[in-house]
């Protein structure tokens, strides 16, 4: 498995990969048939994000394929540009073989290479497999949102984890 930067002529494994994880997964934003991306559209979004300097899209490639992503969200603003917003998606086949940490590790040296010294995600507090992999990776949790997502027939809460990339940040 190996992990890079989405570029041209990965548009369409990415639409694949986004609308395949949407369908897989109960615990991503989208559900499946919300988001619908096609090639094109996937397209626009990698060259936004190579047109940006703090935003970057990450893929896990195996055998050719697809099989997990991770953004890299930065900010632009004096007050928060030393943080930065990370998503991951790993396809089901893929979990638990290591690929969300090559991700993980991809997107915090990233982050380290743009100056952010804070990582920050959210996700289900019923994400058991996520939460796991989020404090194994050293982030810790900071806050819930109750009731913040409707998932499967009933209101779930948000967990909020952050990760501070220097040991000695002023505050």
């Amino acid at each position: 498995m190996h992990v890079r930067m989405a570029g041209p002529g990965d548009e369409s494994a990415l639409a694949e990969l986004l609308n395949k994880i949407d369908s897989e997964s109960e615990y991503m934003l989208y559900e499946k048939g919300e988001r619908n991306l096609t090639a094109a559209q996937a397209g626009r979004m990698i060259e936004h994000f190579c047109e940006e300097e703090k935003l970057t899209i990450f893929v896990a490639e195996q055998a050719k394929h697809l099989v997990g992503y991770g953004l890299l969200l930065g900010e632009k603003l004096k007050k928060n540009e030393h943080r930065a917003a990370l998503v991951l998606g790993v396809k089901q086949a893929a979990q638990g073989k290591g690929t969300g940490m090559a991700i993980m590790k991809a997107l915090e040296d990233q982050a380290l290479k743009n100056g952010v010294k804070r990582l920050e995600l959210t996700t289900l507090q019923s994400n058991a497999p996520a939460l796991h992999l989020y404090k194994k990776c050293g982030f810790k949790e900071e806050g819930v949102r109750k009731g913040s997502l409707y998932a499967r027939g009933h209101f779930e809460d948000e967990l909020y984890l952050g990760k501070w990339l220097e040991e000695e940040v002023t505050r």
